[in-house]
């Protein structure tokens, strides 16, 4: 089988260095023997191709940068790839049987610990941030859970419910006790009230008026010169205190 197409890995930049950064320089000198004698392609493109991080790739393309062993054609370009080459430092023949690492990139004995200390302060930066974030949680501190809002029984109620069905309103809180005292859970009795309902809202009477209801449920009728409203008024102007629906 013939291979047309490879990436090399310099054995020597491996053992300064280590694998991926050998792996990143060689697939930057693959695309460097295209057409353009350059390599544009993105970052996520050589991660994906090399199957390693983005991460990986950005980090070992700095430390070719500090080794020289590569430059950057485009330093200045902002949310695009960049154009790299090969500075010439890695001398190889084609043919496979020689490679060597030349010139000042010689007089990086240890480049390995270039890369270590990159890649610890980095980390370092990630674990500093997640401190920080973590300490102005802590200082503002979790805001407490609200809580829930229990349900009235009394909504249960068969009198609150034929109510809550005829009228289409629920029993204001203030009120739904007395009803319930008033009417009971006689079938009779709330026969009655269910009667009383609807004979209340077919005399056009104001639906919100629960007391005057009990007064017509208990044989009451509303007063001529009185209005069948004025217990409401009273209570929506704060008689009785706040308003809360259910």
């Amino acid at each position: 089988m013939k291979i047309k197409n490879f990436t090399p890995l310099f054995d020597q930049l491996t053992q300064l260095a280590d694998l991926h950064t050998a792996a990143v320089y060689g697939r930057i000198w693959r695309y460097e023997q295209g057409k353009y004698k350059k390599c544009s392609a993105a970052v996520k493109t050589i991660a994906k191709e090399l199957g390693i991080s983005e991460k990986t790739v950005e980090r070992r393309i700095k430390l070719l940068e500090k080794m020289e062993l590569i430059e950057d054609l485009t330093p200045d370009r902002r949310n695009a790839p960049h154009d790299y080459i090969t500075t010439g430092l890695v001398d190889i023949t084609l043919d496979g049987t020689s490679e060597s690492l030349t010139g000042k990139s010689q007089s990086l004995t240890s480049p390995s610990e270039s890369l270590s200390q990159t890649v610890t302060e980095s980390d370092e930066d990630t674990i500093k941030k997640q401190v920080n974030k973590q300490k102005k949680k802590e200082k503002k501190g979790a805001k407490p859970p609200k809580p829930k809002k229990k349900r009235d029984p009394l909504l249960d109620h068969p009198a609150i419910i034929a109510h809550k069905e005829i009228i289409r309103l629920h029993v204001p809180i203030i009120f739904r006790e007395a009803v319930v005292n008033v009417v009971g859970d006689s079938p009779a009795s709330l026969n009655k009230w269910k009667q009383t309902l609807r004979d209340w809202i077919g005399a056009g009477y104001n639906p919100k008026g629960i007391k005057n209801i009990l007064d017509k449920f208990q044989g009451g009728s509303p007063k001529k010169n009185q209005d069948p409203e004025d217990g409401w008024k009273k209570y929506v102007e704060g008689e009785f205190g706040e308003f809360i629906e259910h």
